[in-house]
Formats: structure tokens, C-alpha cells, sequence
């Protein structure tokens, strides 16, 4: 919003569907927003149309508060688990030029709630390396399910519910994350 709440904007563009927990707007830049999620720390260049992942080598955990340091140009990130992290807020978006745009896609899983033939589809615009991941609700990876190198088209890629026996019954989100593409799913393990 832009008029104190009385119109709202859709700026969510390729954002994983996580929770939102803060989001600071850089007060030099226009159209720059950084936001804190439940897997870390993203922001846009473009006012929301966009969405890149920040603070590459950083876990993905979650995010409750980030607060701009004006003078200095700091950005300070606290999470959920693991302390808090300070950058410098102009070195956070360097290298992110148009070309790196990233394609948000839809992913679904079925059967869910997963099975041992669960299957993961997603369709690729363009060839990508890609890795998908299991994220618990605290945004921790608990498992790969693939990855590698995929063609432009249709995939299906299975997930068996037996590589993650081990892990509590409950609600987990697939994580899609390429060069060119992002994309995430929630899905309900039984593991009975």
C-alpha cells in the first residue's frame, strides 16, 4: 500500500510461499524491498516483480526482524535459532542485473499426503539446474529429493516418503531453487 492501507498491491511476484515476518525498504533506493521470511532473506530491485535470494551462504532459517542502519548502510537480520547477521545493504545486491530474473513456478505433489509414489510436476520454461529440497516449517532443510541438471519441459521428478521415514508427521514445503527458476509446495508427511 501506498496510501496508508487503503489500497493494496499484489508485490509477492516470484516469492516462495513462506511466511513474511518483517520487510524494511531501503529509504536511498526506490523500488528496492527487502523482506525477512521463514527461509531467509529476499529482496527486489524492482518494487516486487522480482524476487532474489539474499545473503547467498547464509542458512535458510527463519527471519523475525531486520532493522537499516541509515547512516552506515547496514542491515541487520535477527533470527529464529541462529543469532543475527549484519551486511552492508548496497553489497547485498551486487550482481543482480535483469538477466538473472528468476521464473516462479507451480508445483504439485500427489498424492499428498505423501506416499512412496508421490510424484513432484513442474513444468521448465528453459534447461536448469535445479535442486529440490524438503524445509521444515522453522525453514531447516531436512533432506534432498534431487538434484541436477533438468531439460526445458514437463518433469516429474518422485519423492518417496521412505527416504524420509524418519522424520515427524506434519506439514513440510518441496523448495524448488535454480539458476532461472524458484518454486515451493506444502505437503503433509503421515510417515504411519
Amino acid at each position: 500500500s501506498t496510501n496508508l492501507g487503503q489500497n493494496w498491491t499484489d508485490i509477492s511476484g516470484n516469492l516462495p510461499e513462506f511466511p513474511v515476518n518483517d520487510i524494511v525498504l531501503d529509504p536511498d533506493v526506490p523500488n528496492r524491498i527487502i523482506v525477512g521470511t521463514d527461509a531467509g532473506v529476499y529482496g527486489t530491485i524492482d518494487g516486487g516483480q522480482y524476487w532474489y535470494w539474499l545473503w547467498t551462504g547464509n542458512p535458510a532459517v527463519p527471519v523475525c526482524a531486520m532493522k537499516i542502519h541509515t547512516p552506515t548502510r547496514k542491515i541487520v537480520a535477527g533470527t529464529y535459532g541462529l543469532s543475527m547477521f549484519s551486511a552492508n545493504l548496497d553489497e547485498l545486491f551486487t550482481g543482480i542485473r535483469e538477466e538473472n530474473k528468476q521464473t516462479r513456478l507451480h508445483i504439485t505433489v500427489f498424492p499428498n499426503p505423501v506416499r512412496d509414489h508421490s510424484v513432484i510436476r513442474f513444468y521448465l520454461h528453459k534447461e536448469d539446474h535445479i535442486t529440490l529440497s524438503v524445509v521444515n516449517q522453522q525453514g531447516q532443510e531436512i533432506g534432498t529429493i534431487f538434484s541436477g541438471k533438468c531439460r526445458q519441459g514437463e518433469q516429474q521428478i518422485p519423492l518417496h516418503s521412505a527416504s524420509f521415514r524418519s522424520t515427524a508427521k506434519g506439514i513440510y514445503h518441496i523448495m524448488l531453487r535454480g539458476e532461472r527458476t524458484t518454486g515451493s509446495s506444502r505437503v503433509l508427511f503421515l510417515n504411519e
